[in-house]
């Protein structure tokens, strides 16, 4: 689930501090993510008290494009936030949510709402809806012979060999 975050100089409307987050976290469908974009400025775009709400409303995880807080306690709960690092301000009189469930952007790459992302320790990647069975089915291939090469490597077969016969190293 894409939300737009920005910046704000002045106080926010006081029934809504956060703006629409609030909103946006009651809203998280089981197995969504909750994608933080449009700002990272000098402020965290989410937190321990986010993550236990999105746990508990079964989301799959959290990307910010900016930063975090409460790292130990999100590690703790074994929820996955992927973000550009921490910091310890949180975004309260300096940001909000004005938009939820829109296509937003990160690093130049368009995320919509109900596209696939897929992380790992290495990054993530977005899978556009209209490529879904092309890019999984690819992966799945890359996948087999990454083990196949795998498999030869651990066998002592030279990399040379392995990547002739496999074309994957």
């Amino acid at each position: 689930m894409p939300v737009l975050e920005i910046a704000i100089s002045e106080d926010p409307d006081p029934g809504q501090p956060f703006g629409l987050m609030l909103d946006a976290l009651d809203a998280l469908q089981p197995d969504e993510l909750y994608v933080a974009a449009g700002v990272a400025p000098a402020f965290a775009l989410f937190g321990e008290l986010m993550s236990i709400a999105a746990t508990r409303r079964g989301a799959a995880g959290a990307i910010c494009d900016g930063y975090v807080r409460d790292t130990e306690k999100i590690l703790a709960l074994g929820f996955p936030v992927f973000c550009q690092g921490s910091y310890c301000r949180d975004q309260r009189y300096r940001g909000i949510v004005r938009e939820y469930r829109i296509p937003v952007a990160i690093g130049g790459v368009s995320i919509s709402p109900g596209e696939i992302i897929v992380g790992d320790a290495d990054g993530l990647i977005v899978v556009p809806k209209a490529a879904e069975r092309e890019v999984f089915t690819r992966a799945l291939a890359s996948a087999r012979q990454e083990k196949r090469a795998k498999s030869a490597l651990e066998q002592g077969v030279s990399a040379n060999e392995v990547f002739s016969r496999f074309g994957v190293l």
